[in-house]
C-alpha cells in the first residue's frame, strides 16, 4: 500500500496528521508496551531480526480493518500488518472498536467494494 494512500486514509478518519515522527513515536510506544507485557509473562516476542519477515510470502490482496478504540487488536498491530503484506491496504475507522465492520456497515461495504474491484 502506498504511503499517500495510507496517509489519506488516516487522514480522512482520524483527522491525524501523519508524520515520520508520530510514526516512530507509535512505533516506540509500541515497543514499549510489548515489553512491558513481556517483563510481566503476558507474550513472548517473535523471533529473529524481523519478526513480520514471513508476511511477505503472502501475496493475495488483503484488507486491513481496524478501529481506533479497538482494545482487542491495537491500531498499531494493523499498521504493522499492512506495512508487511505486500498487497495489503489498510483502513482505520475513528470511533469505532474492534467490530468496526459492523458499527459502520455501510462505509465498510463501500470500501469493500471498491477493495474486490481494484
Amino acid at each position: 500500500m502506498s504511503g499517500g494512500l495510507f496517509t489519506h486514509i488516516l487522514l480522512r478518519e482520524t483527522g491525524l496528521e501523519i508524520t515520520r515522527e508520530r510514526v516512530e513515536r507509535l512505533r516506540v510506544g509500541h515497543a514499549a508496551a510489548y515489553g512491558r507485557l513481556a517483563a510481566a509473562g503476558s507474550v513472548k516476542p517473535l523471533p529473529g531480526a524481523n519478526p513480520y519477515a514471513f508476511l511477505s510470502a503472502v501475496t493475495q490482496p488483503t484488507l486491513v480493518l481496524n478501529g481506533v478504540h479497538d482494545i482487542m487488536i491495537p491500531t498499531i498491530n494493523s499498521w504493522h500488518l499492512s506495512q508487511n503484506l505486500p498487497n495489503a491496504q489498510l483502513l482505520i475507522y475513528s470511533g469505532a472498536g474492534h467490530g468496526a465492520q459492523f458499527q459502520y456497515p455501510e462505509r465498510f461495504l463501500q470500501h469493500a467494494i471498491q477493495f474486490l474491484e481494484e
